[in-house]
């Protein structure tokens, strides 16, 4: 019997014993796959939040979880986005240290004993020597560190949170963490990373690779149209907030009424996105061939998208 390097110090996620059992000119192998518990982060994890740099993410998770334990979870944002897509592409994702999940507005007040609100910040502006959050009128809640929590109450920005979105709730397994979470459907993950008011290339771009990543899992189509229905639906909610602004005197609240991305919200759904897709086109043909898809598959999704989103 020979074991293969089973006193190395790398200690592996997987360690494999080879045994070798020779009869005649016959050989016999058997594999004995056992979990450890120190990691060898050259041996790939399932999905990107199990990966470096995205650890503290994968710690989050587990802590709100572990807090929450008997209560409805959905893992939204980035990690939720990392939950889905393949370990292989965790360098190129944005690290982030903080994580957004969503509650029914019971259940998390009787995780946390009560509430704290704080609004969001749109953006910071600088002058001279000074910098000023401009506040977003959207709210969150924010009892603890680092882990963001929104409700039917609060939205998600200005996507709004409803029955449907926890009916519609899937589960993945993190296996690095033995976690079962839930998430919502990816067309909830794509309409809160891609409206105007939160629109960036960080957010974007791992959006449509989600998407991508699982879209053997769902009907393209269906899902397309659902998350620019999602993004449309949050118009509502805009139109609240300018009411709102309009009655304040801050200037951290009153700056929505001078911003494109509320002021023309609808129009920015069906004109600046599609373009931001456009424009990241590359990027996102460079990241879906990493994970085994082809360029003619991405292609007619993100056209697909384009077009739908130009006539929504």
């Amino acid at each position: 019997m020979a074991l293969l390097d089973m006193h190395s110090a790398a200690a592996m996620r997987s360690v494999i014993v080879i045994c070798y059992y020779c009869s005649g000119t016959q050989s016999f192998y058997r594999y004995i796959h056992k979990r450890a518990l120190i990691c060898d982060e050259r041996m790939a994890w399932n999905t990107a939040i199990e990966r470096k740099p995205h650890l503290e993410e994968l710690e989050l998770t587990n802590s709100v979880y572990s807090l929450g334990r008997g209560h409805e979870i959905l893992l939204d944002g980035g990690s939720g986005k990392k939950a889905i897509i393949p370990a292989a592409l965790a360098p190129y994702l944005r690290r982030s240290i903080d994580i957004d999940v969503i509650m029914k507005g019971n259940a998390a007040k009787s995780m946390l004993g009560g509430i704290k609100l704080r609004n969001m910040v749109d953006r910071v502006v600088y002058n001279n020597d000074a910098a000023y959050c401009l506040l977003s009128p959207f709210t969150v809640i924010s009892n603890i560190e680092n882990i963001d929590i929104f409700t039917e109450s609060t939205g998600v920005g200005p996507i709004r949170v409803t029955r449907e979105v926890f009916d519609r709730a899937y589960s993945v397994w993190i296996d690095r963490i033995s976690l079962n979470a839930r998430l919502p459907d990816i067309s909830f993950v794509a309409a809160t990373s891609m409206n105007p008011v939160v629109q960036k290339r960080s957010r974007v771009v791992p959006a449509l690779v989600a998407m991508l990543a699982g879209m053997h899992g769902f009907d393209v189509q269906e899902a397309i149209e659902r998350s620019i229905s999602y993004m449309l639906e949050g118009s509502e909610s805009i139109r609240e907030a300018l009411s709102n602004a309009r009655g304040r005197n801050d200037i951290t609240y009153r700056h929505v009424l001078h911003d494109p991305n509320y002021v023309e919200y609808e129009r920015r759904i069906s004109t600046k996105l599609p373009n931001v897709i456009h424009n990241n086109r590359e990027r996102v043909l460079h990241l879906a061939l990493k994970i085994g898809i082809g360029r003619d598959e991405t292609d007619r999704f993100l056209e697909m998208y384009v077009k739908k989103l130009r006539r929504a």
